[in-house]
């Protein structure tokens, strides 16, 4: 059952994007659909979605495209919808730009060249109502 719910994921993806190998940030709307069949793809079946802390994210940037609900009341009120928290910066080597990181991946993307840098980036963030700061 899993590997004919593939096939038409597949499918279904090659059919919407047709000869498109990437989504701008600005067209994600139109494709609402394609992340949902993505989040159902590697969540588990059985899963409560309020409780699953989720989302993608443009790489190296801290922008959250798409995300679970539990992930978003992190980040803001349910009810109000404002901020309660915000990633937060606090030491200077969390601060710079984890430069290792996004050269491996270029290096690795446009040369083929693996290089151990880690395939990680560890943001905190801080909850406005109780001032505790988490990592995420």
């Amino acid at each position: 059952m899993r590997v004919r719910f593939l096939d038409f994921v597949i499918q279904h993806f090659e059919q919407r994007l047709g000869d498109k190998n990437y989504v701008e940030l600005d067209e994600l709307d139109k494709y609402a659909d394609l992340l949902e069949l993505m989040y159902t793809c590697i969540s588990p079946a059985i899963s409560d979605e309020s409780d699953l802390v989720w989302a993608l994210a443009v790489p190296v940037r801290p922008t959250i495209f798409y995300g679970t609900d539990a992930m978003y009341d992190l980040l803001r009120d349910p009810d109000t919808n404002q901020k309660k928290a915000r990633i937060l910066e606090k030491d200077k080597e969390r601060h710079e730009l984890k430069y290792d990181l996004i050269y491996s991946l270029i290096l690795k993307h446009l040369y083929q060249i693996e290089l151990p840098a880690g395939n990680s980036l560890v943001k905190s963030w801080l909850n406005e109502a109780t001032r505790d700061e988490h990592l995420l």
